[in-house]
């Protein structure tokens, strides 16, 4: 876990006896499921909207509900890739093609997705 995807976003790691490993950082628990898949947290009723899914670069991040103060976006090394100090189209366009973790602020509160860019 010390290289790889979450490399430098992952503080603690742990290991459940059914085969499920968790790991928390950046204020987030993600859920390993086997050796390749990784599970969301939940946005619950956050009205936040990450579209579309995949993308060729561009998407975008709005939110009926919660006022999303700052997003970030995260390549697959940890690295951050796009900053944005409010919703909106985010431009992903010269970055590789990959899966990237957008993670949306609003209020005390952190919300985060994967998106594929294509």
């Amino acid at each position: 876990m010390t290289s790889g995807l979450f490399s430098g976003l992952l503080g603690n790691v742990v290991a459940h006896p059914n085969g499920t490993v968790y790991g928390f950082g950046a204020g987030i628990i993600y859920r390993f499921n086997g050796t390749t898949g990784i599970t969301d947290n939940e946005m619950g009723n956050s009205g936040i909207t990450v579209f579309p899914n995949p993308s060729d670069g561009y998407f975008k991040v709005t939110s009926a509900i919660l006022p999303i103060s700052r997003i970030e976006v995260y390549n697959s090394s940890g690295s951050s890739v796009a900053f944005r100090l409010a919703p909106g189209v985010v431009d992903l366009t010269g970055a590789p093609k990959g899966i990237y973790l957008v993670k949306m602020y609003a209020g005390t509160d952190s919300y985060t997705r994967k998106i594929v860019v294509q």
